[in-house]
């Protein structure tokens, strides 16, 4: 929900001039390229989960890096964790649910969790903005940082794998 609001941010809060807006696509793209290539690395030796943990604590810098330095250098530093995260996710999301799925009903599974997942994808963005006009950027800042935290704590806590 919060990434949406990054550039937004930048330009209505910090006054950041409209040309950086393409610096930010290119930090997060190159984040996301390298990233890419080292999660993918680590996904095949220690596989999908801790990658899924790697996912929440990106989302989570992300966020923060914006909270903690509200300034050019923290959206920087917001869209690369951002770029590492969509790295990861894309790396580990499919991954992580064949691993979890059984084998004959994988297809169903991932057919599944993302018919499941496309509502919340499609109306975050919405509430996002509902949010940051009645309240603040920052207010939905800390409500995406809250729930990323609390999703990792149940990924960490909650998820186990169970051997095929």
């Amino acid at each position: 929900m919060a990434a949406a609001f990054y550039t937004a941010y930048a330009v209505h809060r910090l006054h950041i001039d409209l040309t950086q807006v393409g610096t930010f696509m290119g930090v997060m793209f190159s984040a996301q390229l390298i990233g890419a290539l080292i999660l993918g690395y680590i996904t095949d030796i220690k596989g999908p989960w801790i990658i899924q943990i790697f996912t929440r604590l990106f989302e989570s810098l992300s966020v923060g890096a914006v909270l903690l330095q509200p300034n050019i250098f923290g959206i920087y530093g917001a869209f690369g964790f951002l770029g590492l995260a969509q790295a990861s996710m894309i790396i580990s999301y499919h991954n992580m649910i064949i691993e979890m799925a059984p084998r004959h009903k994988v297809d169903t599974y991932v057919g599944l969790i993302n018919s499941i997942r496309a509502p919340s994808l499609a109306v975050a963005p919405l509430i996002g903005g509902f949010l940051a006009d009645s309240f603040s950027y920052e207010f939905i800042f800390i409500i995406a940082l809250l729930s990323s935290l609390l999703s990792e704590w149940v990924l960490i806590s909650k998820v186990k794998l169970v051997e095929k």
